[in-house]
């Protein structure tokens, strides 16, 4: 079988320009726009939602900032200028290459934002689902297995070959078509456009069939004022409670300078925190980028937390597991004063075949990540003020529409003032209709 990876439409798409995007694939069931401007986005939707094969869990919004988009009229020039920009896009949108590095899912639907160089709310470029099988998918068709193997019937793997195409000239045109439409940077008011232009959206981020991703293109971060670690958390989580921007509880992955200083990176992490993002990878350029398995499942829980001697608070959780029962942005949302505070789940779990599970945390730290002056293994921090004073451990149990569980730590002889006390016990149901 021919491996569906073409990459001629690219180079096409790249040198022709938007308008000629109609000569660089067909077949796709969608019809590339070919209006100029800052208001056109382009859409591929046939993928969305394909017989016999499920949607993608996970949808990745790539936001380029307009600062390092330089401006190109014509294909050509768009190359020379923006190559950084095109790969780090193309890393992630381009139906052969991301699908098979493990960058994207197949089906995975991708949304292109231009972060305005003014500040102002991002303009979308393009939105689509990768047109694409997963491994198990092709093995299972390969065997004859379901209405997997239906869809190798009737030409249909063709009709996947011209999808891949146009939808990767589609996402190449976008950019140019972004090009086109830029202007040379100049110095803005906005102390942070990037971020001003992500305030403006409204919880774009947050949806329900979904979990999100976000990918920042970006060599203007923001970044700490003080040369220390501790103190660049602290900096970080003052900065961020003064920027609204809400990342819908997302892993990130930024790409561009600054990720390879610790200082910034810490202080990166836990801005992104803050604002309910957890940083997954930070790199120059995308080769650097940690590919992230997009979740098999998906199930949110809406419950309490009891607290030793205080009033029950509300908690959110979001459990999100992939192939290997492994947790993959996966979420606990305390709610509450002083202000809802999300701590991202990660750890290990073990169902039956009935779909309830037994999951266990793993050393990432878990509330610990709140903690601005946690040390490594041999010197632990806590903090009153963090969610759950900043207790690494965690043990759950879901069963039927139910999940119960316990938030410890190993290092704590006793939470709050109740004697014997060693563990904070969670109980929650099923909440289908969820955003979080």
């Amino acid at each position: 079988m021919r491996r569906p990876v073409p990459v001629a439409p690219l180079y096409c798409a790249i040198a022709l320009g938007l308008s000629a995007l109609a000569g660089c694939g067909s077949g796709s069931g969608d019809s590339p726009a070919t209006t100029a401007g800052k208001s056109t986005s382009l859409r591929m939707e046939a993928w969305c939602a394909m017989q016999d094969l499920p949607p993608a869990l996970r949808e990745t919004f790539i936001v380029v900032d307009e600062r390092i988009l330089k401006p190109a009229q014509q294909g050509n020039e768009f190359a020379e200028k923006n190559s950084a920009v095109r790969d780090a896009v193309m890393s992630f949108a381009d139906p052969g290459s991301a699908l098979e590095n493990g960058r994207s899912a197949a089906r995975e639907r991708i949304t292109l934002m231009v972060a305005p160089a003014d500040g102002s709310a991002p303009r979308q470029l393009f939105t689509g689902c990768l047109p694409g099988l997963t491994q198990a998918e092709r093995t299972a068709a390969l065997q004859g297995e379901s209405g997997v193997a239906r869809f190798f019937s009737g030409g249909k793997m063709q009709e996947l070959d011209e999808a891949i195409e146009t939808f990767r000239a589609t996402v190449a045109g976008a950019l140019i078509q972004a090009a086109r439409a830029t202007t040379p940077a100049t110095a803005s008011g906005e102390k942070n456009p990037l971020l001003s232009s992500l305030a403006a959206t409204s919880r774009i981020f947050r949806k329900t069939d979904t979990v999100p991703r976000v990918v920042l293109v970006s060599d203007e971060l923001p970044q700490p004022t003080v040369q220390d670690i501790v103190a660049a958390r602290q900096e970080a989580l003052a900065q961020a409670a003064r920027t609204p921007v809400d990342f819908g509880d997302a892993e990130v992955m930024a790409i561009g300078r600054g990720g390879n200083d610790n200082i910034r990176h810490a202080f990166l992490q836990t801005y992104l925190l803050r604002l309910n993002g957890k940083l997954a990878s930070w790199s120059a350029d995308p080769s650097g980028a940690t590919p992230t398995p997009a979740p098999s499942t998906l199930r949110r829980y809406v419950g309490t937390a009891q607290y030793p001697g205080s009033p029950e608070g509300i908690v959110r959780i979001r459990l999100a597991m992939d192939s290997d029962g492994k947790l993959v942005n996966s979420w606990l949302i305390l709610t509450g004063a002083p202000y809802e505070r999300a701590i991202p789940l990660t750890g290990q779990g073990v169902c039956n075949e009935t779909g309830d599970c037994k999951l266990r945390a793993d050393n990432e730290g878990f509330a610990n990540v709140w903690v601005a002056a946690r040390g490594q293994k041999d010197d632990v921090q806590f903090d009153n003020e963090a969610p759950f004073g900043g207790m690494r451990e965690w043990t759950l149990e879901t069963s039927g529409n139910g999940l119960q569980g316990e938030i410890f730590d190993s290092a704590v002889s006793q939470v709050g003032s109740v004697p014997g006390q060693k563990s904070i016990g969670i109980k929650a149901s099923l909440d289908p209709k969820a955003n979080y």
